[in-house]
């Protein structure tokens, strides 16, 4: 059964080779131990972009040409070009990383994870069950990061925090102590970083040699292993918006003992390696063999897009459960799971905050 696959790789403007890693990990973990879905093994057929329309055009028609049942999308900045070419052969666009416009609201596009506007959703709701009135943003100063405040901060004043101060900082910085300075100057009862890996890590660290009290608040991947030991003791007491189950807090749990052992052994990666990325990968590749499994004796592109749509969605792999009725996220139709959990760092330990799923 042939699946697509995009993704942007050894590109000027970001290179995301893990969640390529952790797709192919997936699907030969499911083709080679599990029986295949449906009983079927799945061939991966891969397509590297570099971000410019042309490329994305490029993989897009070798995935209609090779008559997939489905594309799967990894992280692509000219997403939107893939999506016209895939969904306009009837082919169901998946979504592993939503960034943008179609992503979000195309039609026959599937995003099994939230992303930015599932993160900050859920990390305003936590804040404001919180009580915090008064609450700072340090974003990287491009359009993306400004499209993530514009989502946090929509929804912090949905829970009544309007007393919100937004600090830009160049996604090229490599010193962040003016940044840091200036979102504590008023004395927030929290400060939520709206920077990626490495950076957020040095933000952490760079907020603790200044003494600040604030609540930190930080993204998914900034809850990586490696992350993690870069800020050391400064990470004591950071928040992290997780939308999967996080592999340190859960070691015991039958998928996440499942994820970690076909990483390694079909994607070489070792359990302290593991990324975010790998994680989001893995898991919607999971969920897409499910929903091909259930998809008929000989699945096709209709009938996985079919099955998508089926209003009693699919299993969560790793996470809550999803369903593509448009319910998921408001104002974001294509979005099939919201859901989101907060962990923090206690005695140097990842451990859990909310007890569930906070939903959208």
């Amino acid at each position: 059964m042939k699946v697509g696959y995009i993704n942007q790789e050894q590109a000027a403007t970001g290179s995301f080779p893990e969640l390529r890693v952790s797709t192919e990990s997936a699907f030969q973990y499911v083709s080679k131990d599990l029986g295949g879905a449906g009983g079927h093994p799945i061939e991966l057929i891969k397509c590297t972009v570099d971000g410019s329309p042309e490329s994305a055009q490029k993989c897009a028609n070798e995935m209609v040409q090779k008559k997939v049942v489905a594309v799967v999308s990894g992280i692509n900045f000219s997403g939107p070009s893939s999506y016209e070419v895939v969904t306009a052969a009837g082919i169901p666009y998946i979504t592993a990383a939503p960034i943008q416009g179609t992503d979000f609201n195309g039609k026959n596009t599937f995003a099994l994870l939230g992303s930015s506007p599932a993160q900050f959703t859920g990390e305003a709701k936590f804040l404001v069950g919180k009580g915090v009135k008064k609450v700072s943003l340090i974003l990287n100063d491009t359009p993306s990061g400004q499209a993530g405040a514009d989502i946090l901060i929509k929804q912090l004043r949905a829970g009544g925090v309007t007393d919100v101060t937004q600090v830009k900082e160049s996604p090229t910085a490599t010193d962040f102590t003016g940044a840091v300075s200036q979102a504590a100057r008023n004395s927030p009862d929290a400060i939520a970083v709206l920077f990626v890996a490495p950076a957020c890590g040095q933000i952490v660290q760079t907020a603790k040699s200044l003494g600040v009290k604030a609540n930190m608040v930080l993204t998914t991947g900034c809850s990586s292993p490696a992350v993690l030991d870069a800020m050391g003791a400064a990470a004591e007491g950071v928040h992290f918006v997780q939308e999967l189950l996080p592999a340190a807090a859960h070691k015991n749990h039958p998928q996440v003992k499942e994820y970690i052992e076909a990483m390694h052994r079909f994607g070489g990666i070792a359990e302290k390696d593991l990324t975010a990325l790998h994680a989001n990968g893995f898991a919607v590749a999971m969920e897409v063999a499910a929903v091909i499994g259930r998809s008929g004796a000989t699945p096709t592109a209709a009938g996985v897009t079919r099955t998508l749509r089926d209003p009693a969605g699919g299993k969560g792999f790793m996470d809550s459960d999803w369903v593509c009725d448009g319910s998921a996220l408001k104002d974001y139709p294509s979005i099939c799971n919201a859901s989101t959990r907060v962990t923090t760092i206690k005695n140097g330990r990842q451990v859990e905050v909310t007890s569930d799923w906070l939903g959208s």
